[in-house]
């Protein structure tokens, strides 16, 4: 891209950072597994001692919006590890470091508990989700969901993966075999509650096979890339939530695209869809405009 300093009629190229060599990959995706791993073993700890270790549950953007001290914990134990393995990249992570812009330079996109809702109600919905993006694009992704007890893993042009083994998309590519995935937003305004139920509504008149709603973006983007959904999307979502997910679905042959433009994506647009294939997701496009999903979530408060 190019600046221009009006004072004196000078323009700048401003450079995007180059890509990372195989190297650098290889030595981030150890470095996010390790992290990775360190905060699933918390998160199951938690779980299974819930009885002996009661949640302190605060209420965030609504009262569907929720932390808890373990997201916290989990979140140091991470952005520790991070830092001190690649102290030149950047940090943004949901809880303390949600202000954080990403840029060019190699960027760390951390959720450390996906899926609080269901981490505090001791449901399978929830993980560990850490991407990497260069250029604002995701290129590595490491989600694991611990009360699955699966690993999912990708890197940019090496195929995606679960427990270590490959994993694609469905390859689905018509709408009436298709299980499709949608969330409630924390915003429930009547505007935003109307805006997916009248979705949902015209998705189960379009005869799909089942209409699902779990609680964790990146669970919900990695059952797409091993074919337990066809098609996800959503609106009031964050990077942490998709970086990692986004490079999975990628890499597993699956689409990943902006609400509006099946051309573009931006990991901080707040939404995204993704799915089996571009027959899916254009379903999902059109469904969003007509019921103006966008605004309906992001524009209207409670």
């Amino acid at each position: 891209s190019v600046l221009y300093c009006a004072d004196f009629g000078i323009r700048f190229l401003r450079m995007s950072h180059p890509p990372l060599d195989a190297t650098a990959l290889d030595r981030a995706l150890d470095i996010a597994m390790t992290a990775a791993k360190a905060a699933a073993t918390l998160i199951d700890e938690c779980i299974e001692q819930r009885a002996d270790r009661p949640l302190q549950i605060e209420e965030k953007s609504s009262s569907a919006d929720l932390v808890t001290q373990y997201d916290t914990m989990c979140e140091e134990v991470v952005i520790k590890m991070l830092s001190e393995a690649t102290p030149d990249y950047v940090i943004v992570s949901e809880e303390s470091r949600n202000d954080v812009k990403l840029d060019d330079r190699p960027s760390w996109v951390v959720d450390p508990v996906d899926g609080t809702t269901g981490f505090v109600h001791g449901s399978f919905d929830c993980g560990v989700s850490i991407g990497l993006c260069v250029n604002k694009q995701p290129v590595l992704g490491v989600v694991i969901l611990p009360r699955l007890r699966e690993v999912f893993h990708a890197v940019e042009g090496r195929g995606a993966f679960c427990n270590g083994k490959p994993i694609s998309a469905s390859k689905c590519h018509n709408i009436r075999k298709a299980v499709v995935c949608t969330h409630t937003a924390y915003n429930r305004s009547e505007a935003s509650v109307n805006s997916i139920m009248d979705i949902n509504r015209e998705l189960a008149l379009m005869r799909v096979h089942a209409i699902r709603s779990y609680g964790s973006a990146a669970m919900d983007m990695c059952s797409v890339a091993c074919g337990r959904l066809d098609l996800y999307f959503e609106v009031g979502i964050q990077a942490w939530d998709m970086a990692a997910g986004t490079i999975i679905v990628r890499e597993a042959g699956g689409v990943v695209h902006s609400l509006d433009n099946p051309e573009t994506f931006d990991v901080e647009a707040k939404s995204m869809i993704c799915g089996s294939s571009l027959e899916l997701t254009t379903i999902a496009m059109e469904l969003s405009a007509k019921y103006d999903y966008k605004r309906a979530v992001l524009e209207t408060s409670c």
